[in-house]
């Protein structure tokens, strides 16, 4: 496999394998998830695509020395993976708060 891809990213690979595994973590801890945590888990899966394209699209150069590159996938990828991240931590913390209530 070429992991040359990986190092083109716009974010450090560790970001990207750790947004990675919370995602797949998040699937396969919760065999039943509420339509909220498939949003979210969605939201990061999406996030995790947006910068993975950005790498495999590349960029190019034209004639008249114009590059031209998928810069949009990096912010959308991060606005994704931000309320992804949110969503499912705001959620564990009023778990947290519900449970911490209880007792």
């Amino acid at each position: 496999m070429d992991l040359s891809l990986f190092t083109e990213l716009p974010i450090p690979p560790l970001v990207l394998s750790c947004a990675v595994v919370l995602a797949i973590w998040h699937l396969f801890k919760y065999k039943t998830l509420s339509r909220y945590q498939w949003i979210c888990t969605g939201l990061l899966w999406g996030g995790i695509l947006s910068w993975v394209m950005f790498g495999v699209i590349g960029s190019t150069v034209d004639k008249e020395g114009i590059l031209h590159e998928p810069f949009a996938l990096i912010p959308i990828g991060l606005l994704l993976m931000l309320g992804g991240v949110l969503g499912l931590f705001f959620r564990a913390v009023k778990k947290i708060f519900i449970a911490c209530k209880r007792n």
